[in-house]
């Protein structure tokens, strides 16, 4: 997919990418080619390409095939079940705000050290 470069917000990510803190993306609801989503599309497949030993675990909550993810308890067994041990593992949820119980996701940030990232929170300007 063509995407329009949004280096410097792109090179904020990559810059933090290995630290354990959790990212969260904000910006303008639906705003096309220039969104949270597609900068975190574009930030995984950065990883993809120039990360060895990664293990990435990604989702978009407003598709059909992870609505039971929308459950905490459904979305903390599937983290359990995709974290692959002794690599860098990344949890990117997309529209994350949809889940029932936000608490979860500190829960699987301390229990797998997941480095966390998040495009999900809408601002109305």
């Amino acid at each position: 997919m063509e995407y329009i470069k949004k280096d410097s917000y792109l090179n904020q990510l990559i810059r933090f990418s290995k630290t354990q803190d959790i990212k969260v993306i904000t910006g303008v609801r639906r705003s096309g080619n220039n969104g949270k989503s597609v900068l975190l599309e574009m930030f995984k497949e950065y990883l993809l390409k120039h990360e060895d030993n990664i293990n990435i675990v990604s989702m978009n909550l407003q598709e059909l095939e992870y609505d039971y993810l929308l459950d905490y308890h459904f979305l903390h067994q599937y983290a359990m079940e995709h974290y692959a041990e002794g690599k860098y593992n990344f949890l990117m949820i997309d529209c994350c705000l949809l889940v029932n119980n936000l608490h979860i996701i500190n829960l699987i940030f301390f229990s797998f050290f997941f480095r966390i990232r998040f495009s999900t929170i809408h601002t109305n300007f």
